[in-house]
C-alpha cells in the first residue's frame, strides 16, 4: 500500500512539474516568449530584442530549432516564434508552421509600408528555409515594378553632402567604364587593356585572382569586358599616370576610398547614355525595342552588367531624358 501511494505522489507531482515541449526547452522558451509577445502586442512586432539569462544563452546558442530548416540560436527561436507561434500551446508553440504564416507575415510587410524590394527578400529567405516555393502572387502582393527601382540613380538629399571636386577622378573613372562602387574601391592599373601607345580601351571586369589579379567579379557574378568610350579613353589614361606618378605599383587600387555617398549610379548613366550613342554612331540603327534601337540597348546592357534592356531603359537612358 505504501509503496502504490509512494507512486502515485510521485507520478501527481511529475504530473504537475513537466509539461510537452518540442524541441530542446532552452529555444522553444523563447519562442513561446515571442510567440505571447506577439498575442499581448496584436500585431506583427517591427522589432524583437531578447533579454536572456546566462543559461538560456549558454543552452540555445547552438541548438537546432524545430521547424527552421535547421536553424540555430537564439534569433531562429524569437522569429519562428513571432512568425508561426501559437502561444495557446505553450512549449509546444511551433508543432505546426503553415504556408499561411508566411503569406501573413509577407502580406503584414507589404501593408505596413515595406518597398517591394524588402518583402521580395524577406519571402525569398522564408523559402529557403521553410523548403516552400510561394510567391507573391500566392501571398496577395503586388510585383515589384522595374520603373519603381531607383537606388540612388536619382539625385537625393544626402548627395548634396559631398564635395564632388574632390572625387573628380572617381567620377570620371565611373562615367568611362560604367563599374560599380564594388568594383571602383578595388580597380588597379593592371585591370586594363591598352593599345600600344599605352591609352586604357578596355577594362576587365571579372575575377583573376587566379592569375595574380584582382576580383573585380561584380553584382551577381556577371563578368565582361567593357569597352571605355573614346572620348574618355585619354582621361582613363590621366588618371593611370598620375596613379603611377606617385610611386605606386600596378598590382595596387587607384583610389584609397570611395564614400558610399558618391551616388556612382548617376555616372553610370552617363556610361551608359555615351555608350548607346556610340553605338548607334558606329554600327547605325536596327529594329526597335521600346523607343530606342534594340542592338544598341543589348549592347549597352552587356557593358552595364545587367541582363534585362528594360532595367537600363527605365533606369539609365530615359531617366535622363
Amino acid at each position: 500500500m505504501m509503496e502504490q501511494k509512494k507512486y502515485s505522489d510521485y507520478l501527481q507531482i511529475l504530473k504537475e512539474e513537466l509539461v510537452p515541449a518540442m524541441g530542446c526547452t532552452e529555444p522553444i522558451a523563447i519562442a513561446y516568449a515571442a510567440a505571447k509577445a506577439r498575442e499581448v502586442l496584436g500585431k506583427m512586432p517591427e522589432k524583437v530584442i531578447a533579454k536572456c539569462s546566462g543559461n538560456i544563452i549558454k543552452n540555445a546558442m547552438c541548438v537546432t530549432v524545430p521547424n527552421t530548416g535547421d536553424l540555430v540560436g537564439i534569433k531562429a527561436s524569437s522569429i519562428i516564434g513571432v512568425l508561426a507561434g501559437d502561444s495557446s500551446k505553450e512549449l509546444e508553440v511551433i508543432n505546426e508552421v503553415k504556408e499561411e504564416h508566411i503569406k501573413e507575415y509577407i502580406k503584414d510587410r507589404a501593408s505596413s509600408g515595406k518597398s517591394s524590394y524588402t518583402y521580395s527578400k524577406d519571402l525569398a529567405a522564408l523559402n529557403k528555409v521553410f523548403g516552400t516555393a510561394l510567391t507573391k502572387q500566392d501571398c496577395e502582393v503586388e510585383r515589384r515594378s522595374y520603373k519603381e527601382i531607383t537606388n540612388n540613380r536619382e539625385f537625393k538629399e544626402h548627395h548634396n553632402h559631398i564635395n564632388y571636386n574632390n572625387y573628380r577622378n572617381e567620377i570620371d573613372m565611373v562615367r568611362a567604364t560604367g563599374m560599380r562602387r564594388e568594383s571602383l574601391t578595388k580597380i588597379t592599373p593592371s585591370a586594363f587593356n591598352y593599345k600600344k601607345d599605352g591609352t586604357p580601351y578596355q577594362v576587365r571586369l571579372r575575377d583573376e585572382r587566379a592569375y595574380g589579379g584582382s576580383n573585380l567579379s561584380e553584382k551577381g557574378g556577371r563578368d565582361r569586358i567593357v569597352d571605355i568610350p573614346h572620348q574618355l579613353q585619354d582621361r582613363v589614361r590621366e588618371i593611370v599616370e598620375e596613379h603611377r606618378e606617385n610611386g605606386n605599383l600596378d598590382n595596387k587600387p587607384i583610389f584609397d576610398h570611395v564614400p558610399s555617398r558618391l551616388g556612382t549610379h548617376r555616372f553610370r548613366q552617363e556610361f551608359a547614355e555615351t555608350t548607346y550613342k556610340n553605338y548607334l554612331e558606329e554600327h547605325g540603327e536596327s529594329s526597335t525595342y521600346r523607343g530606342y534601337d534594340k542592338e544598341a540597348i543589348q549592347h549597352t546592357t552587356q557593358q552595364l552588367g545587367h541582363n534585362r534592356m528594360d532595367i537600363v531603359i527605365y533606369n539609365y537612358l530615359s531617366a535622363r531624358n
